[in-house]
């Protein structure tokens, strides 16, 4: 489950520690390294030498973690792997009859990866590794309004992650999985108001739209049958489509007529690309339009470029993983508070990668991916997930695990 394993070194009991347990006293309960190595994803895009800190840091993560026995198990591992493995395949050869360069990008598809195997098989603590990156993200805010970090779109918050929708979608997503780390409810309403404002001061207003979905879908996913479950999903999209349509240039964003001039520019090219794609895609690196002989810009629509690099078959696995196996839409079962907050960030992730360019295959967004697999997937194993001899054992039918000693009933 995810953020309800009690940590190592907790006190033994009868039972595990619950979430809302651990955290009334959190610092003790966090690992400061696990923390520390994903509060460093701040500098996700940070550039050292060629490479972006963030392919280093999961690299370091991987070999990290590998050396770590795991403590989870997830169910369907070995195929998700084996299928991942084949979309690879069909990815590089796609690319090579294309001619395209796609050694690069295919490597990161590659390195992405060993984010989720780390997290669902429960080498590094979810708990901790949230609570790193919220620390990380309130540490990136206070760095750029002290002057500390670069300013490439003033005057929306950036800081190291260097670009205002790139922020927006981390504040979005790590804002609703933030949410399980507060016992009382007071402390998760500021939370909210909190990560509400510094998304804001981004400036993203598509992250802004992801957030509020997510909000809805964490407050009403438990409290809906499967049907009408199913309606919110659908009015959810309705809803942002004609506020798109309607008010996204209306109050405080009136002033955004040059950039959604831009916008509509290459929405224009990309629609036309996308007609010329054929089923199989273009290659990976091909999701770009040329505006003039000279300026060339990336998509800003995720869902098109997974089909103009891969086409169906990717756009396809991409959004069946997402959205069924990893958010469960299907699914009929009630789930706890921290299955909930996974599902409701990969709300946010779907809702930015409508309109920006590169979502899917980012940290933020494998990171988000990684825990929703684990809280729906993933169980302990015997005699290495929690101390004290406990044993958890998740119920489709209540917000909290049911936890029962070893030995008992």
């Amino acid at each position: 489950m995810l953020l309800e394993l009690t940590p190592e070194g907790a006190p033994k009991r009868g039972r595990s520690v619950t979430l809302a347990e651990r955290t009334s006293s959190w610092m003790a309960q966090v690992y400061p390294l696990d923390a520390v190595l994903f509060g460093l994803f701040v500098l996700d895009r940070v550039a050292v030498g060629p490479v972006p800190a963030g392919v280093l840091l999961t690299l370091v993560i991987g070999v990290l973690g590998f050396s770590r026995a795991p403590k989870l198990t997830m169910r369907g591992l070995p195929l998700l792997a084996g299928s991942y493995a084949l979309l690879l395949g069909f990815l590089v050869v796609v690319s090579q009859d294309a001619g395209v360069d796609w050694q690069q990008r295919a490597l990161r598809f590659a390195i992405l990866a060993i984010l989720v195997w780390v997290l669902v098989e429960g080498r590094f603590d979810a708990y901790s590794a949230v609570t790193g990156i919220c620390v990380g993200l309130m540490v990136n805010a206070a760095a750029y309004y002290a002057g500390l970090t670069t300013d490439a779109y003033p005057p929306f918050l950036t800081g190291w992650l260097g670009d205002k929708n790139v922020a927006g979608m981390w504040y979005a997503t790590f804002g609703i999985l933030g949410i399980v780390l507060w016992r009382r409810t007071l402390w998760k309403v500021l939370w909210v108001l909190a990560l509400g404002t510094l998304l804001f001061l981004t400036g993203s207003r598509t992250s802004m739209s992801g957030f509020v979905a997510a909000l809805v879908w964490f407050w009403a996913r438990n409290r809906l049958v499967l049907p009408l479950r199913l309606a919110l999903a659908a009015g959810l999209i309705a809803v942002l489509a004609f506020a798109e349509e309607n008010l996204a240039r209306s109050g405080i964003f009136a002033d955004r007529v040059g950039t959604d001039s831009y916008r509509a520019r290459v929405d224009a090219a990309t629609a036309l690309k996308l007609e010329q794609t054929p089923w199989q895609g273009r290659g990976l690196t091909e999701a770009w339009v040329w505006l003039t002989d000279i300026q060339r810009q990336w998509f800003h629509d995720s869902y098109a470029a997974l089909y103009v690099e891969g086409g169906v078959v990717l756009l396809g696995f991409i959004v069946t993983l997402w959205v069924v196996f990893a958010g469960g839409l299907f699914s009929s079962r009630v789930v706890s508070r921290g299955a909930v907050a996974a599902e409701a960030a990969l709300v946010a992730v779907l809702v930015c990668a409508w309109k920006l360019g590169e979502v899917f295959f980012t940290s933020c967004g494998f990171i988000a991916l990684a825990l929703a697999l684990r809280a729906r997937y993933s169980t302990p194993i015997e005699g290495s997930a929690v101390p004290g001899d406990d044993v958890i054992e998740p119920t489709a039918y209540t917000l909290e695990p049911a936890v029962v000693r070893r030995g008992e009933g």
